[in-house]
């Protein structure tokens, strides 16, 4: 609880906003990166801000936010700084921190492996089937976002099945 008049702790309808935002916003992120394969900057920073702040407002931990944006930003922001560019666009670092400020430390680790999973699995039968070439460029923001939305509904479960299956827990 972080004090203030504004707290809403679990309160269902709030609740039911952030679930709806989130889903609303990461929808519109998948489509357009998926049509255009650009991510647009106004989405990002609406959805960044409304998320941030029903998610403040609900008394999420904010260290664990920021702990995540942090990762989300460094993940892919030293894979752009590293290849110029060429592995991924800007709009996926960005896409990176509004997962964090969604999932939080430690989902945002869960979110990434799932993506890139999805990710190489979808590349390599697109390969093997020649529907595409191995120099075609591939969206990135519709496997993060749909990564991202399977974790913000089943983040705990996957995570704890996976560190069960590991002998972590």
């Amino acid at each position: 609880y972080m004090g203030g008049g504004f707290y809403l702790g679990t309160n269902p309808f709030a609740m039911l906003i952030l679930y709806l935002l989130v889903t609303f916003f990461l929808a519109i992120i998948f489509l357009f990166d998926l049509r255009y394969y650009l991510v647009s900057d106004l989405i990002l920073y609406l959805g960044t801000a409304s998320v941030l702040i029903l998610k403040l407002f609900l008394g999420f931990n904010l260290m664990n936010i920021i702990i995540g944006a942090g990762i989300g930003f460094l993940f892919f922001g030293i894979q752009y700084f590293l290849s110029r560019g060429k592995w991924l666009g800007s709009g996926d670092i960005f896409i990176g921190i509004f997962m964090g400020i969604i999932l939080a430390w430690p989902n945002i680790l869960v979110a990434i492996f799932i993506s890139y999973i999805i990710g190489g699995i979808l590349a390599l039968v697109l390969l093997i089937f020649k529907l595409k070439k191995l120099s075609a460029k591939l969206p990135l923001g519709p496997f993060l976002t749909f990564s991202t939305w399977l974790v913000f509904l089943w983040g705990d479960k996957i995570l704890n099945w996976y560190l069960d299956l590991a002998g972590i827990l």
